[in-house]
C-alpha cells in the first residue's frame, strides 16, 4: 500500500491544549499504521493573535510527548507567494468569487447539504464532499452553490443628508458613522461610485470607463455618485459649480484610463475644490497626551468668513 501524507497543524495563538493532544494522537497514529509521513505545519496566518512563543512553546510540548514529524515544522506566513500563484491561477480560470456571506447566511445555505462519502480500494469510507441533499448519490462531486458567483464588490461612501438633501458637515457624517445603533435624525445615505469585481471577473486594472459601465448596470435604482464624462472644460466647469451649489466641498476628476487604485490618487485622481484664506486668532492650545505628550494636541481659533 502506498504511503499516505498527512499533517499536523497548530496555530499559534495560544499554548496546547488537550484538544491538539487528541488529534495528535489520531494524525501520527493513522499515519503510521499506513507507513506514512507526517508533516508540520505551523498556522500563523493571523498576524494579531500569533506569537512566536506560542510557537516555539508547542514545538516544545510536542517533542516532550514523542510526537515528530518527519520534516522541519513549515510557517504558513512563510509559503505566501506560494498562495498567490495558485490564486492567481484559480482568478485566471474565473473560479474566484468574492463572499461576503455572514456566519448566518452560510448557515441557512449549508442546511440543506449532507456529505457525501466515497469508498477507497482498501474499503474505507471517507467524506469527499457535499452535494445537494435531493442528489442522486451516485458520482458524487464538489459542487460550489454559486451563492456568491454573481456577486459585485462596489465602492462608495455614507453622507449624512439634511432633510432637504443637502449635505451635513463632514464632522456631523463621521459623529454619525461611529455610533452604535440607529438614528433616525441624522441616517446614512449610501452613494456608489466604483465597482471592483463583478459576475467573477476583477475590474481593478479595467480603466475608469469600463468600470463606470459595470457599475450602472447593477444599480439602477440605487444611489451613485453624480458624474459627467466629457472633454469639454466648460461643461467641468458647470458640473464643478453644482456640485458646489448643492453643499459638496468639490469634485474628484479622474482620467478615464486609470485603474482603480485603492487610497491613492496621484495623476489619474485629482480633487479639486475651492480655496479659502481666513485669517485667524489663536485663543487657546492644548498640550497633548499619551503619544503626543509634549506636544500641542489641539488649537482653537476663531476668524470671520469672507463675503
Amino acid at each position: 500500500m502506498r504511503g499516505i501524507i498527512s499533517r499536523f497543524a497548530p496555530a499559534p495563538t495560544g499554548f496546547l491544549h488537550l484538544g491538539h493532544v487528541v488529534n495528535a494522537i489520531h494524525v501520527w497514529k493513522e499515519t503510521r499504521a499506513r507507513s506514512g509521513r507526517v508533516l508540520l505545519r505551523i498556522e500563523d496566518h493571523d498576524r494579531q493573535r500569533s506569537r512566536r512563543v506560542f510557537e516555539e512553546a508547542i514545538l516544545e510540548d510536542l517533542a516532550w510527548l514523542g510526537f515528530k514529524a518527519d520534516e522541519p515544522a513549515v510557517r504558513q506566513s512563510e509559503r505566501r507567494a506560494i498562495y498567490e500563484d495558485a490564486l492567481g491561477r484559480l482568478r485566471a480560470l474565473g473560479l474566484v468569487y468574492a463572499c461576503d456571506c455572514t456566519r448566518a447566511e452560510i448557515a441557512q445555505t449549508t442546511a440543506g447539504l449532507k456529505a457525501c462519502t466515497t469508498t477507497t480500494q482498501s474499503g474505507q469510507k471517507v467524506v469527499q464532499a457535499f452535494r445537494p441533499a435531493d442528489d442522486e448519490p451516485a458520482d458524487p462531486e464538489l459542487r460550489y452553490p454559486g451563492t456568491c458567483r454573481d456577486r459585485g464588490l462596489a465602492d462608495g461612501e455614507v453622507i449624512a443628508l439634511r432633510p432637504d438633501g443637502r449635505p451635513h458637515r463632514f464632522q456631523v457624517t463621521a459623529s454619525r458613522f461611529g455610533r452604535r445603533g440607529v438614528n433616525d435624525d441624522e441616517p446614512l445615505t449610501l452613494f456608489l461610485f466604483d465597482v471592483l469585481h463583478l459576475d467573477g471577473a476583477d475590474l481593478i486594472d479595467a480603466p475608469t470607463v469600463e468600470r463606470i459601465a459595470a457599475l450602472e448596470q447593477i444599480t439602477v435604482g440605487l444611489p451613485t455618485i453624480p458624474r459627467v464624462i466629457t472633454d469639454d472644460p466648460l461643461v467641468a466647469q458647470g458640473f464643478l459649480e453644482a456640485t458646489l451649489a448643492a453643499g459638496h466641498e468639490g469634485v474628484m476628476v479622474k482620467a478615464a484610463s486609470a485603474p482603480y487604485e485603492a487610497g491613492r490618487r496621484g495623476a489619474g485622481w485629482i480633487k479639486v475644490k475651492p480655496v479659502h484664506t481666513l485669517d485667524l486668532v489663536v485663543l487657546a492650545v492644548e498640550w497633548g497626551s499619551g503619544r503626543r505628550r509634549g506636544k500641542s494636541s489641539a488649537t482653537s481659533a476663531c476668524g470671520k468668513l469672507p463675503r
